[in-house]
């Protein structure tokens, strides 16, 4: 009953909490191209010592985050659940004790075609038989079983 009760008690305690998690990626690239100023134009057209240059970059960035929220309209709701199992279960075994402990033979008087049945509590040693003797006013009835291996 004891580990029953935790059980139920722990997922309660664990109704009212929820999270929730976001991430966000994003990337960026780029580029730019430069040309050096002063260039000479020679006879043919072509730029004799100019300078171009191409610069280039690109990268990403991911974040990520976490929400813990607490509803305890939600907790009391599972605690209340959680009660009634833990009481029910409690219920149940006690009947299921209740049952065995009537069924237990007890001191009484069996007269003449009566029967008697029920439950007897015997401690358990290790043997090749058990013996049990039951005494009526003066007479002992034994009763020999023989343990199978």
């Amino acid at each position: 009953m004891f580990f029953n009760a935790f059980n139920e008690s722990m997922a309660a305690n664990k109704a009212g909490y929820s999270a929730s998690s976001t991430q966000t990626n994003s990337a960026y690239s780029g580029a730019s191209v430069s040309g050096a100023a002063g260039a000479v134009i020679g006879t043919d057209g072509a730029a004799i010592g100019g300078a171009v240059g191409v610069s280039g970059y690109a990268g990403g960035s991911s974040t990520s985050s976490t929400t813990v929220a607490y509803n305890g309209a939600a907790a009391y709701q599972a605690e209340l659940i959680a009660s009634d199992r833990i009481a029910d279960y409690n219920n149940q075994m006690l009947q299921e004790r209740n049952i065995k402990d009537a069924g237990y033979l007890k001191i009484t008087t069996v007269n003449p075609g009566e029967t008697i049945s029920g439950y007897v509590n015997i401690q358990y040693k290790k043997g090749d038989e058990l013996s049990v003797n039951i005494p009526v006013d003066s007479v002992v009835y034994p009763f020999v079983w023989t343990i199978d291996k």
